[in-house]
Order: C-alpha cells, then structure tokens, then sequence
C-alpha cells in the first residue's frame, strides 16, 4: 500500500476517533447540564405590596429613567409559575419591559391550597383581580391601567374587561390566550361527561393535580417531551463543545 493510501487511512480513523470523542463529551456536558438542578430564576428586584391568601401582587422596581404613568398588571395563569416571564437577566420578558420604561405589577395566584378548591371563576374576576387593580391604584396614584394576561390568566383578564367596560382598563392585550375552543379536542371532552368526569375528579380530588393536567398535554402529543429533553441535550453538548 502506497505511503498516500496509508495517510488518507489515517486521516479518517482519526476524523471518526474526534468525531466519537466530540460526541462523548457532548453527551456529559447535556447530562451535567439535566442534573445541575433548576438555575435561579424570577431574580428582576421586585417588593411584595399585597398577600391574601396564596395570592401574591408584586410591584418591580423600576429599570428606565423615565417611566410611564400608566401602571401595567400581569395577569398570570393559574397553573403557572410566575417565573415564566421573569427566567433569568437577559432572558426576561418583565425585565424588558421594565427597561422600556413601564411600571409593572404582577398577580402571582401561588400554589392552590385544599380550601381552595372551593373557588370559583367568579372569585378571581369579581373578587381577586378588582382587589388587586384598587391596590395598583393606590400605590400607583393612577386610575387607569393597562393588563396583559399570559395564558388563562388571558381568560380572567378577558371575563374581567367584559365585566367592567367602563374601566379602569386601558389597555389589553392576551399571550396564549384560548378564546374559541372550537379546535381545542382535548377541551372539548373535558367538559363532555361521556368521556371525562371533571366534577367526579373535583368531589374526589379536590383541586386537579399538576400530575393529572401534565398527562393530558403528553396525551396529546405523545413524544414531544422526549423530543424536546433530547434537543436540549444537544443543544447544551453544542454550546459547550
């Protein structure tokens, strides 16, 4: 064998030996990565200006010179954390939005407790959500706002402005919000008795676990959870690589 065949052999043992090698360590780097626990989120300053209950209503501090009048409320789900728009510095949607120059409140419903399995839809837009604008309009001096609901927060928002067309609202606007359920399947057979029992899974269980709502995503989409850890193995391999 030629001295040339004997170098092209050995440059492509040697490409698949680094290319094996690449691999491994991106393999540990995404595993170091899944098993580091949780990094720190909800870190934007903020001061806690109302408790009731679970209930949480944040006012952040301001991250602009100039900051306009108008307060600005988000409006959270209830099976979310409030830490989704708040993930970490640079990643922060509330953090930007503090650089515009708004002056942001948040509702954070907190984590459902036994005796609150007796709440209903009209608690948290006849009751809640008007006790946390009157709040916002005492510490803010102002007497309009704007909302911007996330999700069902969305929902409660929507139910509140139809509920109050003469103000104080000024502004909304709705991020993942469902309005027509038309296309939603799952829904639709939650509130249809011959294939979900949802007042039986309530008298039983009281509020329906995280456990409960998480399976009925997977439900739908079987693989997506699976597909989604894997990409962000890869994804973290690349980065470190």
């Amino acid at each position: 064998m030629s001295a040339g065949a004997e170098t092209g052999e050995t440059s492509v043992a040697d490409l698949v030996r680094a290319e094996v090698q690449r691999a491994l360590q991106r393999s540990i780097k995404g595993l170091n990565y899944i098993f580091s626990g949780d990094p720190p989120s909800g870190l934007t300053a903020k001061d806690t200006i109302y408790e009731r209950g679970t209930l949480a209503l944040y006012h952040y501090r301001p991250l602009a010179s100039e900051v306009y009048r108008t307060p600005l409320l988000l409006v959270m789900s209830l099976v979310s954390k409030s830490y989704i728009l708040d993930l970490a510095p640079g990643q922060s949607f509330i953090e930007f939005m503090l650089k515009q120059g708004y002056d942001v409140y948040l509702i954070d419903w907190g984590i459902p407790r036994p005796e609150d399995s007796r709440l209903k839809l009209d608690d948290y837009v006849l009751d809640f959500i008007p006790d946390c604008i009157a709040r916002i309009e005492a510490d803010s001096g102002e007497k309009d706002l704007s909302i911007i609901g996330y999700c069902m927060g969305g929902m409660l928002a929507l139910i509140y402005a139809a509920l109050h067309p003469e103000g104080p609202l000024k502004n909304l606007v709705c991020l993942t919000t469902p309005v027509n359920f038309e296309g939603m399947k799952l829904m639709r057979q939650w509130t249809d008795k011959r294939y979900f029992d949802l007042d039986r899974i309530v008298d039983t269980l009281g509020n329906v676990p995280p456990e409960l709502i998480f399976a009925s995503f997977d439900m739908l989409r079987p693989v997506a959870r699976v597909a989604s850890q894997i990409r962000l193995w890869d994804t973290c391999g690349t980065m470190n690589s």
